[in-house]
């Protein structure tokens, strides 16, 4: 089932009868509905989903992806894990600059999405800017990072370099260096040396799942 199927099974299982009824319940412009049911839009946005838990027991991570179930049931909290979602902005480009961090909304998702168990706690979720992780992470795709995982394994991370929060793959070198690589390949790596740099340079937590917008 595509998105475009998803979301009419949604509105049509919470009685709402016309696109126009469903996006004034939902705070949106109509024409964000008729794109997704059309076809236009291919994947359910994440404010859509959200708004939809807002205002119903429907399960956002069903309408992103097509996992799990459509409703939550009374077992969801004991199924689910809730992580919270950051008002940072990651950079997949030159950086965004840092600000105070605080949570501005949840994502409820089904465990089985994982193969191994989350820690509620240290997995955050972050909306991506730019296009030099294209096309492993899109523009506007969220990302979950676990901040346990800052061991020495490549891989892709969440990361502030300078006073900026950038999203890049890590390759970690012998002699102590890091290789910070774009997916895009019309972006150039760096080579980051502790001994050597100026630059200030800190690992959040490497990515375990992306969401695309």
């Amino acid at each position: 089932m595509d998105a475009k199927d998803r979301i009419k099974k949604a509105r049509q299982y919470l009685n709402i009868n016309t696109q126009q009824s469903l996006a004034d319940k939902l705070e949106v412009d109509r024409s964000k509905i008729a794109d997704i049911e059309s076809g236009r839009t291919k994947n359910v946005p994440v404010e859509i989903a959200t708004k939809f838990e807002e205002i119903s027991h429907i399960n956002g991570w069903w309408l992103l992806t097509g996992k799990g179930k459509m409703t939550y049931d009374n077992a969801k909290s004991k199924d689910s894990y809730h992580f919270d979602v950051l008002n940072v902005k990651a950079s997949a480009g030159s950086g965004i600059t840092t600000y105070d961090v605080e949570i501005i909304d949840k994502f409820l998702i089904d465990k089985k999405v994982f193969k191994t168990p989350q820690n509620e706690k240290t997995t955050k979720f972050l909306k991506v800017e730019g296009d030099s992780m294209e096309p492993t992470i899109k523009d506007g795709d969220y990302i979950a990072i676990d901040e346990n995982c800052i061991d020495n394994i490549d891989g892709i991370y969440a990361c502030i370099i300078g006073d900026g929060v950038r999203v890049k793959r890590l390759q970690f070198n012998l002699d102590g260096t890091i290789k910070i690589i774009s997916d895009n390949k019309k972006y150039d790596p760096q080579i980051y040396d502790p001994k050597n740099s100026q630059i200030y340079f800190k690992i959040i937590g490497r990515k375990i799942l992306s969401i695309q917008r």
